[in-house]
């Protein structure tokens, strides 16, 4: 099957057959219409031979000049434009004398059908629904927007420089100060009651995008790329976030999450899926190629003024955190490739807790010369273990082969690289067992035992087997 030509290819073609050794004029002095003259030049031959804009601090006649220039010289100069539909601008080069096709190609303009809850180009692109307030600019073929009722737009731009994609936008939504990029065979569906201000969305080739009801969106930059799905199910909230989900990478946000300040980069093939309810403020992650992360339901990732986390999962790594889980600020988590990090659920960790799942560095054997260290079978036995409803003091420090057992606590300070048992406390670097047969509550001043929770009040393993 032939592939379908791009939109700047269409129009080199398009001056090539209707110019007629006129002078070539581009309309619009800005990246792409240089692109465009360079192609011209380098396909055909054909100068441009000077810029028009409308915007006086672009115009240096020399250069580029005000479009006035134009009037009256349809016989001399062949005009393109390659910008987003503009009536005024339609109207204006129909006051110079030119005549559409003779005298100038608008790519955007070759409108068939323009009502108040409809739109078609010739193009095969299409707006369904009343998009009154909406600026949009459809460069390329066969794309739609669906809209819902009650749709308010507020200096919100859709630009599409795809083909065959697809945005979908419920009921009851506010778009405000919102840029949109749609690249090729992508798809957005924003869901009823949905709230998206101040954002910068990309969504590149084969990608998706999904945002659910009631989810709000404020001061954010996505850039969704190749094949990447990103989904935001209901009542998520999203607040000067930077996002970057790369080639058939995946991020799925559950319902009732709050994110604020998050910068995360997923790659190629990572996927990070957070759980309901969950809450992430301030930190950087960062998800490489063939990674994981998965966060439970209720996880909160605790923020202060002038606080530093983050989260690194290297390639074809993992890091799978239960449900409930609390941590405060100043985490740093490094998942090294070919490693694990597996938390359980109703964990709590405190201030400045560190996590390494290898050393980071490689070490030889000088007689042999063998890796003792890094390998790739040595990294398929390197993890770190923390089960169910575990607590982690200040500073707490945990490296790799370390196994902690439910229901225990890691005192303040202390640096774990062993098997901690269930229920017991451990402290010191490196840390051992002080305390056996011991439970703990969130709740500080806690009268009954049972508000431990009734699965985490055991005895420790060791002291059942005397």
């Amino acid at each position: 099957m032939q592939q379908r030509k791009d939109w700047i290819d269409i129009i080199v073609d398009k001056v090539h057959e209707n110019y007629n050794g006129r002078q070539v004029v581009i309309w619009g002095f800005f990246e792409t219409s240089c692109t465009i003259s360079g192609k011209l030049k380098e396909r055909y031959g054909i100068s441009t031979a000077f810029y028009v804009d409308g915007n006086a601090a672009k115009t240096d006649n020399v250069q580029v000049f005000h479009p006035d220039c134009l009037d009256g010289k349809s016989d001399t100069c062949y005009v393109v434009i390659p910008l987003t539909f503009y009536q005024s601008i339609k109207e204006k080069i129909s006051e110079y004398g030119y005549k559409e096709d003779i005298d100038y190609y608008y790519f955007c303009g070759c409108i068939l059908r323009q009502e108040p809850d409809y739109f078609e180009d010739a193009h095969g692109n299409k707006i369904i629904g009343n998009y009154k307030g909406l600026k949009f600019a459809f460069f390329g073929f066969h794309s739609t927007i669906e809209l819902g009722d009650n749709i308010q737009f507020q200096n919100t731009c859709l630009y599409f420089f795809s083909d065959d994609s697809r945005i979908k936008i419920g009921s009851n939504v506010e778009l405000k100060e919102n840029v949109i990029h749609i690249y090729n065979s992508s798809n957005m569906i924003v869901g009823s009651s949905t709230e998206l201000k101040e954002n910068t969305i990309y969504i590149h080739n084969h990608s998706e995008a999904l945002i659910g009801d009631g989810t709000k969106l404020k001061g954010n930059l996505f850039n969704i790329k190749n094949s990447a799905k990103t989904l935001l199910e209901e009542s998520v909230h999203f607040e000067n976030v930077q996002m970057v989900i790369r080639d058939n990478a995946r991020l799925e946000t559950k319902d009732g999450s709050l994110i604020k300040g998050l910068h995360i980069s997923v790659y190629e093939h990572g996927e990070a899926l957070l759980g309901q309810n969950t809450e992430v403020t301030g930190d950087v992650w960062e998800i490489r190629e063939n990674a994981r992360l998965h966060i439970g339901n209720g996880g909160k990732f605790i923020y202060s003024i002038g606080g530093k986390s983050s989260i690194h999962i290297a390639e074809n790594a993992g890091m799978i955190i239960g449900n409930n889980f609390h941590i405060l600020e100043n985490y740093r988590f490094v998942v090294a490739s070919g490693t694990k990090i597996l938390i359980g659920n109703d964990c709590v960790m405190s201030y400045n807790i560190t996590m390494y799942s290898s050393d980071l560095h490689s070490i030889f054997d000088v007689v042999t010369g063998e890796n003792i260290n890094s390998n790739d079978e040595i990294k398929k036995e390197r993890k770190i273990v923390i089960g169910n409803h575990v607590w982690l003091g200040v500073h707490v420090t945990v490296l790799y082969n370390t196994q902690i057992g439910d229901g225990s606590v890691i005192g303040a300070m202390s640096l774990v690289k062993s098997k901690i048992p269930n229920n017991c406390i451990a402290a010191g670097s490196p840390a051992r067992v002080v305390r056996r047969d011991i439970a703990w509550s969130m709740n500080d001043g806690a009268a009954d035992i049972s508000d431990c929770g009734e699965e985490y009040v055991n005895l420790t393993e060791e002291s059942r087997k005397e």
